[in-house]
């Protein structure tokens, strides 16, 4: 798939695999990673967001899109079709176990890839996807502000129980996952998503140096929340808004009107309530 790329951190683990004797897990591993994160696409398209590319990190998601203002309730969808999507490889393996007893020998691997993934993800630390499905929750009763103390103290706490876990394993067999994983969460406490609020990116909106542009009209109920209106700008178009009230009526909102929109307000909000304010 020409949009799946592989992030330098997931080569750097894959070599660590491969260093410590455990070259046989490198292809199971990744079949189970990328179909985890082809889960998160899928979701993410049928949830109306145009993606761009999917990026394999070590543990779980990182997909870029070309236009983009999640929902917490888009985000959790999002978030959990990974874990799932792992969960039922498990199960689906797990019963070919029993048809097929043979097939044990050649896949136990990935179910051990699989589960490992499921279960890391889940940690509510960011940027795995428990960590996302946290902020969403916190984001829809907190400020913003307040989600990202909450993030930034859980990413540090699981960042220095792994740390230790590291060095607690060189007394023993060393365990070089342990501590990838420390520096992949701490390195997510920088990650400004995390904030909880999610900003369009902006230069999606038509370029006014161009003299001449196609025009392109929309009409939406006053009900829509701003932020599923983005999906629907193009760059290399002008974009014409007419907005339906329950009374009837008809606005008209330009592009940069709605670009001024989409900087001053809530993107969850509805047309209908910013336009009482």
């Amino acid at each position: 798939m020409k949009n799946l790329r592989i992030h330098p951190a997931t080569w750097l683990f894959l070599f660590v695999l491969l260093l410590t004797g455990f070259s046989g897990v490198i292809i199971p591993y990744l079949i189970a990673v990328s179909l985890h994160e082809l889960a998160h696409g899928f979701v993410a398209k049928k949830c109306g967001y145009s993606l761009n590319k999917i990026w394999i990190l070590p543990y779980g998601a990182s997909i870029s899109f070309k236009e983009f203002s999640f929902s917490p309730k888009d985000e959790v969808k999002i978030a959990v079709a990974g874990p799932v999507m792992n969960g039922i490889l498990i199960v689906i393996t797990i019963m070919l176990w029993w048809i097929f007893p043979a097939f044990y020998i050649y896949s136990y691997s990935f179910v051990l890839s699989n589960f490992s993934i499921m279960v890391f993800n889940l940690l509510p630390a960011f940027p795995l996807d428990g960590g996302r499905i946290l902020t969403s929750l916190l984001r829809t009763k907190f400020k913003p502000k307040t989600v990202y103390k909450t993030t930034l103290v859980l990413n540090l706490l699981f960042s220095l129980v792994f740390l230790i876990l590291f060095v607690v394993s060189a007394f023993f067999k060393i365990n070089f996952s342990f501590g990838l994983t420390s520096i992949f969460l701490f390195l997510g406490i920088f990650e400004g998503k995390f904030q909880g609020n999610y900003s369009p990116l902006l230069a999606q909106f038509s370029c006014p140096k161009k003299q001449i542009l196609p025009v392109k009209t929309l009409c939406i109920s006053s009900s829509t929340p701003l932020y599923k209106i983005f999906p629907h700008i193009t760059k290399n178009k002008f974009t014409i808004l007419y907005i339906r009230f329950p009374n009837n009526s008809i606005k008209m909102l330009t592009e940069p009107q709605l670009e001024k929109l989409f900087q001053s307000c809530n993107h969850q909000e509805t047309i209908e309530d910013i336009f009482k304010k």
